[in-house]
């Protein structure tokens, strides 16, 4: 276990206000990075954080380039039906209008 710090310590690391961190910590903990608690005190290692965020690395060379599967949804599967997702607006007016008649 490595050096603890404190949350005022790590708002000031990660530029952010206390409250910022505080509301990641509870209401978006995906957003934040591991934490302990002892008695009231939140306490971060140092070591988890810098693993946290070496983690959250975007177009750092560790990241796999990511395919852009949205445009599966507008190719036809072979049979036919549309692919996943939501269908064509001209489809959607053409059902709604062919249901008035």
């Amino acid at each position: 276990m490595g050096k603890l710090i404190k949350e005022l310590e790590l708002a000031d690391w990660f530029r952010q206000s206390i409250l910022t961190v505080r509301r990641n910590r509870t209401a978006a903990p995906h957003r934040h990075p591991p934490y302990k608690k002892v008695g009231s005190s939140v306490l971060y290692d140092v070591d988890e954080v810098q693993r946290w965020l070496d983690a959250q690395t975007v177009n750092g060379p560790k990241t796999e380039s990511v395919k852009n599967d949205s445009i599966k949804a507008t190719i036809p599967k072979k049979d036919g039906r549309p692919g996943p997702g939501r269908p064509p607006k001209a489809e959607t007016v053409r059902k709604s209008k062919n249901a008035e008649k």
